[in-house]
């Protein structure tokens, strides 16, 4: 029978380990190759879409990233690819609606879906990363990325057109102007514009501004201004202006072009609808003396009610509302069916506003607030009935009075609508 015999030490301890740990070592040399540490997972991208939520909403985050220690693709090897499983998320403040880790590999992707808190301010969302590293090839290795949201209660909002100019007002034929918008964002982002006219052409230039080229017809002209945010929210305004073949100083002496239909406010001033200017010319009623252009597109008629309010009425058969500055202050009436409003007159002892609709031979009472009050005529021969009315007018014995080309009369009406007689 064998017996092993233990090695002593010249102080008669047991020598047989530091012989084995010695041993040990040089078979794990031949056994394990050398290894250099392994590379950290770089990450290439890590976003919050949007960047800007309101409180409670949610934004989408994508990270993106590959190991480096894989040269191509790997879904295997030792350090060469992210391990999905060990994937974690930091929400900060919010939460985290779900997470998706994805499939471990290198190129790596994982997403979330994060919820903003409900108080405004920023977060920070951190994502960490690791490798599928051990011990036996340098080790597990991390990463980290953070991405910043901005919770704010005007996230979304789109840019405010707040300036919105023509230069020269009205513009010759054939000539050009500059159309000068500036813009306010909510969230104090850049904004851009984009221009459109239904007449002559537009070129953006820098910084709200554009140039415009005239038509070599004069006209109206509606000029669409769209300010936008990076995260695509926008706004737009219109810009009513007139193209005119008259001279500048041959439109401020006359103080009106092509005048089609007038009335007289309580200055003493007067409203004339006017195509040659592209809609309102009001004119002191003593000099002539052009006092201010309103620039409103599809003006015909006009009249100053009760109210003190200037009442136009448009080729689409509605009717708008002014303030003694020209400044539009609504839409009493919305376009109508009946066509083209061709008079109007107003009644201040009955407070009602008679729009007649010559195309259609019909006279409607509206109140102050747009209300459908009565309505009458149609086109015929009969006592009553007219043919081409082109002007309406209230009489203060209380008839409503209508002009009619065609019959070379001017008809008289009761306020219910009925004939009173011919003139």
């Amino acid at each position: 029978m064998k017996s092993w015999g233990i090695l002593t030490g010249k102080d008669g301890g047991m020598g047989i380990f530091p012989h084995l740990g010695m041993v040990l070592a040089g078979v794990l040399a031949m056994v394990l190759p050398a290894t250099a540490p392994a590379a950290e997972p770089v990450i290439d991208a890590f976003t919050a879409t949007p960047a800007v939520v309101r409180p409670g909403e949610t934004a989408s985050l994508v990270v993106q990233a590959h190991d480096p220690d894989c040269s191509g693709s790997c879904t295997s090897g030792c350090g060469q690819y992210i391990r999905a499983d060990l994937t974690q998320w930091d929400p900060g403040s919010g939460t985290f609606d779900s997470t998706d880790n994805g499939t471990s590999a290198s190129p790596y992707t994982a997403s979330a879906v994060w919820r903003a808190p409900s108080a405004e301010g920023t977060v920070t969302v951190t994502v960490t990363l690791s490798d599928s590293g051990t011990m036996m090839c340098g080790g597990r290795q991390t990463t980290t990325a953070q991405v910043v949201i901005e919770v704010s209660a005007t996230a979304g909002q789109a840019p405010v057109i707040t300036s919105l100019t023509i230069d020269p007002d009205p513009v010759r034929t054939g000539a050009e102007a500059m159309v000068t918008a500036t813009a306010e964002d909510p969230q104090g982002d850049p904004v851009s514009f984009t221009w459109s006219v239904d007449r002559g052409s537009i070129t953006p230039g820098a910084d709200g501004t554009a140039t415009y080229l005239a038509p070599a017809t004069p006209g109206p002209v509606s000029l669409v201004c769209t300010a936008s945010d990076p995260g695509g929210a926008s706004s737009s305004k219109i810009l009513t202006f007139s193209v005119t073949d008259v001279e500048p100083e041959t439109l401020l002496g006359a103080g009106v072009v092509a005048p089609h239909a007038v009335a007289a406010n309580v200055f003493g001033d007067l409203l004339v609808v006017d195509d040659g200017v592209g809609g309102l010319a009001v004119v002191n009623g003593v000099t002539g003396e052009l006092l201010r252009v309103v620039h409103l597109a599809g003006a015909l008629s006009v009249a100053e009610d009760w109210l003190g309010r200037v009442v136009v009425g448009t080729r689409s058969g509605g009717i708008v509302l002014l303030a003694q500055d020209g400044t539009l202050t609504g839409t009493l009436v919305p376009p109508s069916l009946l066509g083209p409003v061709t008079g109007l007159a107003t009644d201040p002892v009955g407070q009602k506003i008679w729009a007649l609709y010559g195309s259609a031979a019909r006279v409607v009472a509206y109140d102050a607030g747009g209300g459908q009050v009565t309505a009458f005529g149609r086109r015929g021969d009969a006592p009553g009935e007219l043919q081409e009315p082109v002007a309406v007018a209230w009489s203060p014995l209380g008839e409503v009075l209508v002009a009619d080309a065609a019959l070379g009369q001017v008809v008289a009406f009761s306020p219910e609508g009925a004939w009173l007689r011919s003139l």
